[in-house]
């Protein structure tokens, strides 16, 4: 069994089964990361303060783009933190999408999805009351899966398809403990989730 999977993971063509289960991981980890905050003990509550405001008060800090980031200059550093987050957790969505297009003429696409899955992500909050509809986000997780795209480019061409594979196991070794952990706590704690 070992040796069949090193086997696959030296091969020289791309492991299109271990390249969708680990996007797939991925994207779990995104959405319990995004729309889920890491099941963190404060959700319910902000959920229920979120829903308790006018729609248009949930639009949390701006709308517009950035804007909201003047606002922490003379304060705490740990508030730029959401920022920073929103652009690294996209970033590997990029790549993904970049390896699974494989093809020049789709970075429209490929823009067009990281825009849209953040736009979605946004709205489930607005809606959800679980995080506020923010601009600066939408803009940080866009760029974040731009720079994935940028870096998939820059380094590609000096990776093998070999490297890639064990590249995305790797992943899978990293990420499927933290997956299994984020699935068993979305479903302890589904009763807090209750949107009403």
């Amino acid at each position: 069994m070992l040796s069949k999977l090193k086997n696959r993971l030296n091969n020289n063509v791309i492991d299109k089964s271990l390249l969708y289960v680990t996007f797939g991981v991925y994207l779990f980890i995104l959405f319990w990361a995004i729309a889920l905050k890491f099941n963190a003990e404060w959700l319910p509550e902000l959920g229920r303060y979120f829903r308790s405001l006018p729609l248009w008060d949930r639009v949390g800090w701006g709308i517009i783009p950035f804007v909201n980031i003047f606002r922490y200059l003379d304060k705490d550093p740990l508030n730029y933190l959401d920022f920073v987050m929103n652009f690294v957790v996209y970033a590997p969505l990029g790549i993904y999408l970049m390896l699974i297009l494989r093809n020049k003429r789709k970075k429209l696409l490929a823009i067009a999805i990281i825009m849209l899955s953040s736009i979605t992500f946004e709205t489930v909050q607005l809606i959800t009351g679980f995080g506020g509809c923010d601009g600066t986000d939408f803009a940080m997780n866009s760029l974040g899966g731009v720079f994935g795209m940028v870096l998939f480019n820059r380094l590609s061409p000096r990776t093998s398809n070999k490297t890639i594979n064990w590249i995305n196991f790797g992943a899978l070794v990293v990420f499927s403990p933290l997956a299994i952990y984020g699935l068993v706590n979305t479903l302890l704690n589904l009763h807090l989730y209750k949107i009403y």
